[in-house]
């Protein structure tokens, strides 16, 4: 408490950074039980899928699958290259047809999306929940380990993760990549956060390098995981550059940006509102989504004038470099979004401007670097991060270029004799590589029902959690989600934009029908969304035995405290 010129007590948070994490920001450090766990839950869900597993090709999209994967063959759009790649050596089991092992193969994903699903859920309810005491082995806590094994294990046999685990599908790959990804993710945030006392940061320069080639490569399998990339960028990326400079503003500023929390409701509620306004406006819900982004952006932009002079002043000497990289980065989204994802089909004519989008940053933020070094220029902490965005974006095209693969293997089935090896579209050049990858031959947007139509679709994303689930499991992870927001309110929000972006593009490109049938096939592509669920999940069923044991009065004390 301090008191004015006029005498008024006037309330002051000891820092921002105590607003996000009322009570201290103490991640959870893996034991040796911790991996004991991780691989038996791995091995729990991998039985089950062994068990229940096709005994040969099966029904579906298995056969054509199977076939271009031993065949070394690209598959029906994007290509799937990665799970032709990396299937192969799985036809080289002992045991079993082709088609057993490919069902192996998927299998072993499966199964190692719950692996990756359980780490992550014991990072995130272990904050602040581990103690060390003096002379004390570690142990296994009730209230992190619990909810992660029941969260992870009612996931690994949720009805379609388990029905895509057992044939030859690529949506285990998918599911095991974005898995795969938000832990890194999850690493990522932790050391930045973790350092962020130091006076010069580190900005977890081998995790963010890491966490780049991951997203590259979640790609290279399916397009789906693009959305919670998205995600990152536009909401996660700031928020967690607000909290990593919250504590590095001057002391007199604390109460002041306290303020800048309101926004946090408005960035909660974007996309949602975005998804309900789509139906009658599209542009209307691109501009609520942009808005949302930027209530995230204003965060860090609010801090950056209120920064300590060491940092704020780093910035200012760099700003007109920043914008020139903010003009180059909307000048690439514009150009690849007009001459590649939004063009009904990509010609010869196109393919330069696209390699220009997608070199153009990249090329400029490793010049920029290279310069900086060059002149012996006093480096700065923009220049650290302009650095990392360099070498992450190389890092992040590199990845994809698992693509090439379709590229050079159509060149070596071209000139054998007919029949040749089943591999879908003639991929010898850049222009009908770029068509495969982007799924040209699926054509645009099916036609729309109306309002009556989008609300069935939403009804139906509904039904998809329950079938998976169940009711009471769908209730605990909507107050699990409440939850987390009180807890993590930067991953509460990343993960909710990320579920929606992915709900807002299937009906807005996919369109389907509201019937069983079309709805069956549309379900798969919702199960990372799932994945993400099941950790809404986890954070409910933490939440129920904190009720139970009577820490809930200590988390509306230190709510109430932070907000004093």
């Amino acid at each position: 408490m301090t008191t004015s010129k006029e005498g008024h007590t006037i309330k002051k948070h000891k820092s921002l950074f105590e607003r996000i994490y009322p009570w201290g920001y103490h991640p959870y450090s893996f034991q040796w039980f911790d991996y004991v766990l991780a691989f038996l839950v791995f091995l729990v869900a991998f039985t089950g899928y062994i068990k229940t597993l096709t005994p040969s090709i099966g029904a579906g999209d298995s056969g054509e699958l199977t076939t271009t994967l031993y065949n070394m063959g690209a598959s029906h759009a994007p290509g799937f290259p990665l799970y032709g790649i990396v299937g192969k050596l799985f036809t080289y089991l002992a045991f079993g047809d082709i088609g057993y092992r490919v069902n192996i193969y998927t299998a072993t994903t499966a199964a190692g999306a719950v692996l990756f699903l359980f780490l992550t859920l014991v990072k995130l309810l272990g904050l602040n929940r581990q103690v060390t005491f003096e002379n004390k082995k570690p142990r296994a806590l009730l209230s992190v380990h619990v909810p992660a094994l029941a969260a992870s294990l009612a996931f690994a046999f949720a009805s379609d993760h388990w029905q895509q685990a057992v044939g030859g599908e690529v949506y285990s790959l998918n599911v095991f990549l974005v898995s795969m990804m938000i832990f890194v993710m999850v690493w990522w945030y932790e050391e930045l956060l973790a350092y962020r006392h130091q006076e010069e940061i580190d900005f977890a320069y081998r995790k963010s390098l890491l966490l780049a080639y991951v997203m590259g490569l979640s790609l290279t399998d399916h397009q789906l995981p693009l959305w919670y990339i998205v995600a990152f960028f536009l909401v996660m990326f700031p928020l967690t550059f607000f909290a990593l400079f919250a504590n590095k503003v001057q002391d007199t500023e604390h109460h002041s940006l306290s303020s800048v929390f309101d926004i946090w409701w408005g960035v909660l509620v974007a996309p949602l509102a975005a998804l309900v306004v789509m139906q009658f406006h599209s542009r209307l819900a691109l501009v609520i989504l942009l808005l949302g982004a930027l209530g995230a952006y204003s965060f860090f932009g609010i801090l950056l004038s209120r920064l300590k002079p060491e940092y704020a002043e780093g910035f200012r000497k760099r700003l007109g470099y920043v914008l020139v990289l903010a003009f180059f980065a909307a000048i690439s989204v514009l150009i690849f979004l007009n001459r590649a994802y939004l063009a009904r089909l990509i010609y010869p004519q196109d393919v330069g401007w696209i390699l220009f989008s997608i070199f153009l940053v990249p090329v400029y933020l490793m010049v920029y670097t290279a310069v900086v070094k060059l002149l012996g220029v006093e480096r700065n902490w923009v220049d650290r991060v302009m650095e990392i965005m360099g070498v992450g974006s190389l890092l992040f095209i590199f990845a994809m270029t698992i693509y090439l693969y379709m590229m050079v293997r159509a060149n070596a089935l071209a000139d054998l004799p007919d029949p040749k090896p089943l591999s879908w579209g003639d991929t010898r050049s850049l222009e009908v590589l770029f068509n495969q990858m982007l799924r040209k031959q699926y054509g645009g947007r099916a036609a729309s029902g109306g309002i009556n139509y989008f609300w069935g679709q939403l009804a139906w994303v509904g039904r998809f959690l329950v079938s998976q689930f169940g009711l009471v499991n769908v209730l605990i992870g909507a107050c699990g989600f409440a939850f987390m927001l009180v807890r993590e309110k930067i991953w509460a929000t990343y993960l909710l934009w990320a579920m929606t972006l992915l709900t807002v593009s299937l009906i807005k490109f996919v369109n389907p029908e509201v019937d069983a049938w079309t709805q069956s096939f549309q379900v798969v592509m919702h199960i990372q969304n799932f994945w993400v669920y099941a950790i809404f999940l986890g954070f409910g069923y933490q939440a129920l035995l904190d009720l139970f044991s009577g820490q809930w009065k200590v988390y509306f004390q230190k709510e109430r405290e932070a907000k004093s």
